[in-house]
């Protein structure tokens, strides 16, 4: 596990990130882990898609290409990636977390809270909504509902995540879990669900937002 906050502080340690498993079978979870170990900052910066926003003044960059479960393990029903915004003039940026969740029931959960951990405590904050769509209604367990969400991460926090990419990437803890960056989706009713980020896809990001402003800066 690894830890953000020095010894000197008298709060619990880890917070900030914890280790997770991907499901799934053996032998499918085992080769999903593989994959997930090989990806690189490098690799989550070439994969990162850039495109003006219809303003004109905004470059949207994306890591949606950059790793999606179900080309590994078949389950389409939980993905995330990362949105970072540049305003082209004054250089501000703002990142964004993308999350799919679809499900089988009989109702809407409607997430609409993530809470997260960090050195300087544990923020709970409202998620947008931006789609939902009823996939299947064929099965005898109801039907199949998808909703997208999004919310703001700040540009502290995601600096601290990138930070640790070095140390993370490629590694397993001593019980072979992967290291990452964890938040929890809560619904209006319903599960709760986890999620993450890894170190190294926030890092590529902030690569590829990098080397387009200073490209900028050179015209």
């Amino acid at each position: 596990m690894v830890s953000l906050l020095g010894d000197e502080m008298k709060i619990p340690v880890i917070i900030f990130f914890a280790v997770i498993i991907l499901a799934g079978c053996v032998s499918t979870r085992e080769a999903a882990k593989k994959e997930v170990l090989r990806l690189d900052a490098q690799h989550f910066k070439d994969t990162t898609t850039v495109k003006k926003v219809s303003s004109g003044n905004v470059t949207e960059f994306s890591t949606l290409e950059g790793y999606r479960p179900e080309k590994y393990m078949g389950i389409p029903w939980l993905d995330s990636f990362l949105i970072g915004y540049l305003d082209n003039q004054t250089g501000k940026r703002s990142y964004q977390v993308y999350q799919f969740i679809s499900y089988p029931g009989r109702s809407w959960r409607l997430y609409n809270r993530v809470t997260y951990r960090t050195p300087d405590g544990t923020p709970s904050k409202p998620l947008t909504r931006l789609h939902r769509e009823l996939l299947d209604c064929a099965s005898s367990r109801g039907c199949t509902y998808e909703e997208h969400v999004v919310f703001d991460i700040d540009k502290g926090l995601m600096k601290k995540i990138a930070e640790l990419a070095p140390e993370t990437q490629g590694k397993t803890d001593d019980s072979g879990k992967i290291t990452a960056f964890l938040y929890q989706l809560s619904p209006e009713k319903g599960h709760p669900i986890k999620y993450w980020l890894l170190p190294e896809e926030v890092a590529g990001l902030l690569e590829k937002m990098d080397e387009y402003s200073k490209n900028l800066d050179q015209k």
